[in-house]
């Protein structure tokens, strides 16, 4: 057996103080070399990690559970550590055999079929101690059952040869003696409570000296910067020194300058005597002034402030063309709970290049309507929110149907060059919205014009290219009908008049795909609108 074996406490105790924080150490300082923040909490997680692993060994060497890596982090948990003793799976200790063989050796009727338990018994020990034992252990132990049966063909029972071969030296062939019990001392606990006392010293003393040189460092950095401050302050003080002999001298030249200024004055007073009467009386009349001025002004001001109150309300009503109009207040609909929009006062109106991207980038259109939970309410309140708080002023749009009692939600945006857009805030699409009218959208990318003409117009496209579809069904149909179970020869009358109707198919067939290229894709009509509220 190793000196590490026989001496694990100190072994565990030993790589705990050396090894575990010069590893940590290399590696909080290959870390502190990418990222001077790391440096300090690696060293810690590092240090650790290691503690934990050598604490594994340790505890297996001991034959303890894993539970037992808890006491590293309790207070003072290492003495509890350093104070285990060794848990093995050997045999009864020789002195608790002999006892027995003592108490049982004047037994000869002892059954038989206990001696046979007796020796599985041992064998058993026998294989879970080569399981778990070293090279050199391994070999110790081949030895002494390679004794152990010697002495049972020698007539002696089990336990009495296992008993002579426990305690016997085979390599140095040291006469066989009968092993004392073994005697505890009470103060036997005394060792290991002076290793975790000297343990827990050695600890105590490598703190205290990383923090007296931490603290020395810092001094020293102090002192460093109060010299620092030092030198300064004697530059600064010769150079006031200079600038002060400078003042002086000015102070001089400034004393002769006062003295002809101070005759001067005398002159100037008696000139002064007479603009005071003359300013009196302008000071009257610059009153009555002032006063006519300020009551004009309040009433200029008061007008001014009614004035731009009408010109912001009519420019809202030419900007939403008469709708039901609601400034500054919250809307009485409802999403899956109560609106609430947040108005930003520096919001302003924003160019359609400034807006496009905005709607583009916005996660509104990423969330799902889900009925009771988010709904079109709560997409036009999230969407109006997010625009405002960029600096973009919206609207929220409240829409009802004829024929029926939900509306539907959407926004609005005033741009400074192409006027006033509607947007649906679920699929970034631009919506056409005049009441008495059906409700329509066209793709944000697709979009040329914002007025509702220009939704009817591809309206009308679209019903053309459907007409013109369904004719070219027909003709199709009426063709494979024709066509249906008959042979037609090549080059007769027949023949000529099929291939030139497939002729015309194919002609209608590209025009239509032409067609349909042309078209923007329309959003599915959601009603007749019957009314429109718009709250800004």
């Amino acid at each position: 057996m190793s000196w590490k074996e026989r001496h694990l406490n100190w072994t565990w105790f030993l790589i705990s103080l050396l090894a575990a924080p010069f590893i940590g150490g290399i590696g909080a300082l290959t870390l502190g070399l990418a990222d001077p923040d790391l440096e300090k909490p690696a060293t810690y997680i590092i240090t650790f990690s290691v503690m934990v692993g050598i604490t594994v060994w340790y505890l297996k060497r001991k034959n303890r559970g894993l539970g037992n890596l808890a006491w590293l982090i309790v207070p003072f948990g290492i003495i509890v550590l350093l104070c285990f003793k060794n848990l093995s799976s050997k045999p009864p200790t020789p002195h608790v055999i002999k006892t027995q063989e003592e108490k049982h050796e004047n037994r000869a009727t002892e059954s038989q079929d206990k001696e046979k338990e007796y020796e599985q018994n041992v064998w058993e020990i026998y294989r879970k101690e080569w399981a778990t034992a070293s090279s050199e252990k391994r070999i110790e132990l081949n030895k002494r059952m390679l004794r152990w049966q010697e002495l049972m063909k020698s007539g002696l029972t089990a336990s009495q040869a296992y008993y002579r071969a426990m305690p016997e030296d085979l390599n140095k062939g040291i006469e066989e003696q009968p092993d004392k019990p073994t005697r505890y001392s009470r103060w036997s606990w005394m060792p290991k409570v002076a290793s975790a006392v000297l343990a827990i010293a050695v600890i105590v003393a490598v703190i205290y000296g990383v923090a007296v040189t931490k603290e020395r460092d810092a001094l020293n950095t102090k002192l460093e910067s109060v010299q620092s401050v030092l030198a300064s302050t004697q530059a600064q003080l010769s150079s006031t020194k200079q600038t002060l002999t400078s003042t002086q001298s000015e102070l001089g030249s400034t004393k002769q300058t006062l003295a002809s200024t101070k005759q001067s004055l005398t002159l100037t007073q008696a000139d002064l005597g007479s603009t005071k009467q003359t300013l009196t009386s302008t000071k009257t009349e610059l009153s009555r002034v002032n006063s006519t001025l300020a009551s004009v002004q309040s009433d200029l001001l008061a007008t001014k402030t009614k004035m731009d109150a009408i010109d912001a309300k009519l420019k809202l009503y030419e900007d939403t063309m008469g709708i039901k109009i609601f400034s500054g207040v919250q809307p009485l609909a409802r999403g899956a709970g109560p609106i609430e929009l947040v108005n930003n006062l520096a919001a302003t109106n924003p160019t359609w290049q400034q807006l496009m991207p905005f709607l583009l980038a916005d996660p509104a259109d990423d969330r799902t309507w889900t009925e009771g939970i988010f709904v079109s309410g709560d997409f036009a309140e999230m969407l109006h929110n997010n625009a405002e708080a960029a600096g973009i002023r919206a609207a929220l749009v409240g829409v009802f149907f004829e024929g029926e009692t939900i509306g539907h939600g959407l926004n609005a945006f005033k741009t400074t060059d192409r006027g006033l857009v509607y947007v649906e805030p679920q699929s970034d699409t631009i919506a056409y919205v005049t009441k008495g009218k059906e409700y329509g959208t066209v793709s944000l990318s697709q979009n040329l014009s914002f007025d509702y003409s220009y939704y009817e117009k591809l309206k009308a496209d679209w019903n053309s290219y459907d007409q013109k579809l369904e004719a070219y069904n027909r003709d199709v149909q009426a063709f494979n009908r024709e066509i249906f179970g008959k042979v037609y020869y090549i080059g007769t009358t027949e023949w000529f008049r099929i291939k030139e109707w497939e002729s015309t198919l194919e002609a209608q067939k590209r025009v239509l795909d032409a067609l349909r290229a042309q078209l923007k894709d329309l959003g599915k009509p959601m009603g007749i609108v019957e009314s429109i509220e718009i709250y800004w």
